[in-house]
C-alpha cells in the first residue's frame, strides 16, 4: 500500500473530521478513498461501530470487526470525549485545521456542546458541516429514532419490494445508510465547489427518509402525475407493475439467470424447440397492449422458463450477450471473487494488517479516475491509533500533556 503523499490523488489537501456511525461511514469511505486525510473521532474505548459483526476469526473485538475494517479503510483514528470542557476544546483546534466535518448526531446535540455549525463556523469560515440524520434538522420527524430498516420503510422503498400477494419486504443489505452516504458525499463536493468559487463553506443537512424517497424511481412519476400505485413484483423488474413485462428472474440448470427488455433468443429459442408462438405472432414485438395482457404475460413467462431450464448461467450470460440480447447470470458470491471481468479491472484488493501478519481481500473503487488514482493507503485504525500523531506532532501538545488527558478520560 502506498503511503500519503506519494501520488496526487482528488482530495488529498483537505482534511475532514469523521463524527459518523453507520449512517455515515461510507460517506467519510468515499472522501477518504479519494484522497482526503479523514480522521476518525471515537470517544476513548472505541466507536460503537466496531462491535458490529461479522469479526476476525468469529471473536467478538472491538480490534476484530470486519465491518469496521471495511468502511474505516483509508482513515486516520483518535480518541476524544466530546462531552468534556477539554475535549471540546480540543475539537476546535482541530476544526482550525479542517475543511470538512462530517456527523450524524441527533438533531441539536452539538449545539448542545457549544460544538453546532454556527459556533464552528465562527472559527474557521470556509468549514463546511454535512450532518446526516434519519429524518433531517427540520420537520414534524426530526427527532423520530431510526436505523436502516425504518428508514427504507418510511422512505417508501420497502414498500416497492416483495410479492404482490404478500407484505413489504427489507431490500438485503443496508440500502439506507448506504444510500444516504452516497447521497451526502455528493453533496459535500458540491459545496467544496461552491467553496472554491465563494470561499465560504456551509452547513450541509442529509436525510434518510428524502434519500430513500427520490431513489425509488419510476414509482414516485407514477403515483403523481397517473394516480397508479405500482404494485410489488417480486423478481419481476418494477414496470411489470403496469403490465409491461420487461424484466425476471429465470431459474436455470445451475442457477439463475435475469433478463431485461427483450422477448428472448428467438432463434435459440426454436431450436431448443421452446419457442411456442413467440416467433410467429408480430404482437410481442409491436403491441405493448398485446403484452399486457395477464394471459401473454404467463405465456411468455412459461415459455422462458422452459427454455432457461436446459442451459446454464454462463451459457445463456455468453450466448445472449453474444446476440447483443441483455440476459446475463445472477452471480453468487462465490462468482463474484472468482469473476474475471473484475480481476480484470482490479476491484478486489490486497490490504494489509501488520498487527496480524495477515493481507485480506477488500472491494475496491466503483470508478477509475485516469489523472488523479483511487488507492488504499491504510486498513481502518487501531482504537486511537494516531492519538500521538495528530495530537503531539500536528496540534503540539506534549506528551506529558496527553498522559493527562488519557488519565482524566479526556483522549
Amino acid at each position: 500500500m502506498s503511503e500519503r503523499g506519494e501520488e496526487k490523488t482528488a482530495l488529498s489537501d483537505l482534511r475532514v473530521l469523521d463524527l459518523v456511525d453507520e449512517k455515515g461511514a461510507y460517506c467519510t469511505k468515499i472522501l477518504a478513498d479519494l484522497g482526503a486525510d479523514v480522521i476518525k473521532i471515537e470517544p476513548p474505548g472505541g466507536d460503537m461501530t466496531r462491535d458490529i459483526p461479522p469479526f476476525y476469526h468469529d471473536i467478538p473485538h472491538r480490534e476484530r470487526s470486519l465491518y469496521f475494517w471495511q468502511y474505516n479503510s483509508n482513515k486516520r483514528g483518535i480518541t476524544l470525549a466530546l462531552e468534556t470542557a477539554e475535549g471540546q476544546e480540543i475539537f476546535k483546534r482541530l476544526v482550525k485545521t479542517a475543511d470538512i466535518i462530517v456527523e450524524t448526531f441527533r438533531p441539536g446535540y452539538l449545539d448542545g456542546l457549544g460544538l453546532g455549525y454556527k459556533e464552528l463556523s465562527e472559527i474557521n469560515t470556509a468549514l463546511i458541516m454535512t450532518s446526516i440524520t434519519a429524518f433531517g434538522q427540520t420537520g414534524p420527524y426530526k427527532d423520530y429514532k431510526a436505523s436502516d430498516i425504518v428508514g427504507v420503510a418510511m422512505g417508501g422503498m420497502m414498500n416497492t419490494c416483495g410479492y404482490p400477494d404478500g407484505p413489504p419486504v427489507m431490500p438485503y443489505g443496508r440500502q439506507g445508510y448506504h444510500t444516504v452516504a452516497n447521497h451526502a458525499a455528493i453533496a459535500t463536493l458540491i459545496a467544496l465547489f461552491y467553496r472554491d468559487m465563494e470561499g465560504r463553506g456551509q452547513h450541509i443537512d442529509v436525510s434518510m427518509q428524502t434519500a430513500i424517497a427520490q431513489s425509488i424511481e419510476f414509482a414516485n412519476e407514477f403515483y403523481l402525475y397517473c394516480q397508479w400505485v405500482l404494485k410489488r413484483q417480486g423478481s419481476r423488474h418494477g414496470s411489470d407493475g403496469i403490465g409491461e413485462p420487461i424484466g425476471n428472474v429465470l431459474p436455470c440448470q445451475d442457477g439463475y439467470i435475469c433478463n431485461f427488455g427483450h422477448v428472448g433468443p428467438l432463434d435459440w429459442m426454436e431450436a431448443d424447440g421452446e419457442i411456442g408462438t413467440l416467433k410467429e405472432d408480430p404482437r410481442w414485438f409491436q403491441d405493448p397492449v398485446f403484452r399486457r395482457d395477464p394471459e401473454n404475460i404467463r405465456y411468455l413467462d412459461e415459455r422462458q422458463r422452459a427454455w432457461a431450464m436446459l442451459h446454464t448461467r454462463q451459457e445463456i450470460t455468453e450466448g445472449c450477450q453474444n446476440m447483443h440480447i441483455s440476459w446475463a447470470k445472477c452471480s453468487t458470491l462465490e462468482d463474484l471473487f472468482e469473476d474475471e471481468h473484475l480481476l480484470d479491472r482490479g476491484f478486489w484488493i490486497d490490504v494489509e494488517h501488520p498487527e496480524l501478519g495477515a493481507t485480506f481481500k477488500y472491494p475496491g473503487a466503483p470508478y477509475m479516475l485516469q489523472k488523479t488514482p483511487w488507492r488504499m493507503k491504510r486498513r481502518a485504525p487501531l482504537i486511537g491509533e494516531n492519538n500521538a500523531e495528530i495530537y503531539q506532532n500536528e496540534l503540539g501538545f506534549t506528551r506529558e500533556e496527553l498522559s493527562i488527558l488519557k488519565a482524566a478520560g479526556v483522549i
